[in-house]
């Protein structure tokens, strides 16, 4: 009785343990970037691990984030934000997502 008593703390502690490691990252959506290039997401690149949430937030109004079709990882699920509103995406497929700034496209507001 003892020794299932332990292992399921021990199971329980991996669980809470795995949710608490998850990762909050924030990407900014600006007119101008510290750098002075303009039209930007910053930053441009992010390591991150399945299970981390990415918000980004229209620091400048008239930003979005969405994702570029095609340009996905097997499995992921495509997102878009709305027009000046913070978007939060929880990422769990791993791999290099493609997104961009749909107003801005035009002015070079994507990673891919």
């Amino acid at each position: 009785m003892k020794y299932l008593l332990a292992l399921a703390t021990i199971a329980g502690a991996l669980l809470i343990g795995g949710v608490a490691s998850a990762a909050t990252f924030e990407v900014k959506m600006l007119n101008k970037g510290s750098d002075g290039q303009m039209m930007v997401f910053e930053p441009a690149l992010l390591k991150i691990q399945p299970g981390d949430t990415v918000k980004f937030v229209p620091t400048d109004k008239t930003h979005d984030a969405k994702t570029i079709p095609g340009m996905l990882p097997f499995g992921a699920q495509p997102f878009k934000g709305a027009l000046s509103q913070e978007l939060s995406v929880t990422f769990q497929e791993p791999g290099i997502y493609g997104y961009r700034c749909a107003p801005h496209f035009g002015f070079g507001m994507v990673i891919d």
